[in-house]
């Protein structure tokens, strides 16, 4: 029983360090595009094709993230922009949407502010999810708050990613972005200059096969 115990314990250090070496993986790569839509002159700039170039080696090279997105701040005056962007691109049926309490979509109620996603990679696999306002749910928006108080990467609190077909659990991890040559010190400057969140999502049963296999 103690070798058994001592082999476990050995093996979830190993996973435990493995996934950790995973994580720091993924950050480099969000902070890379956080660094690249900070260097835009607008947002909207940088389009969709670009950042499928710019997220296929990443996704290729380290499995364990499902997707990587680019979450935009949009006021309710952007609004429109945005769905006209999302349609140029060829997205004729781009809304900001929302889930209802029974988790059935629809199209985001009247706010001051959205968080939608509106880039998001691999987007055959997941075109459900674009448009999604994550600022409509608490746990990711808490996350965003967390991560524009403290200048760093957040990892949203575990849950089923609804839009997933497979009803798959796991979570989200966000860093911001923010205005190029604009202050950030101060949490009042970080407010003022965000421009969104790169973003990655996670799912368990991906994580935890590279933390089994020790990748």
């Amino acid at each position: 029983p103690t070798n058994r115990q001592g082999e476990f314990s050995q093996r979830a250090a190993l996973g435990a360090t493995a996934l950790q070496r995973s994580m720091q993986e993924h950050l480099e790569v969000l902070y890379g595009l956080a660094a690249l839509y900070a260097t835009a002159a607008q947002p909207l700039s940088l389009n969709r094709e670009s950042f499928r170039e710019l997220t296929k080696g990443p996704l290729k090279r380290y499995p364990g993230v499902q997707s990587l997105g680019w979450i935009p701040r949009v006021s309710e005056a952007e609004r429109e922009a945005y769905m006209a962007a999302a349609r140029k691109d060829g997205l004729s049926d781009f809304h900001i949407t929302e889930w209802t309490p029974k988790m059935q979509t629809v199209r985001a109620a009247r706010r001051d502010m959205y968080y939608p996603i509106f880039y998001i990679e691999p987007l055959e696999q997941h075109r459900a999810a674009v448009g999604f306002n994550l600022g409509s749910v608490p746990s990711y928006m808490e996350a965003m708050q967390k991560a524009l108080s403290t200048e760093g990467a957040v990892a949203s609190a575990w849950r089923s990613l609804a839009q997933d077909a497979g009803e798959q659990f796991g979570f989200l991890l966000f860093v911001p972005i923010y205005k190029n040559g604009v202050p950030h010190r101060t949490f009042e400057e970080r407010r003022i200059s965000l421009q969104g969140f790169t973003m990655a999502m996670f799912g368990l049963a991906p994580l935890g096969d590279r933390a089994r296999k020790g990748l």
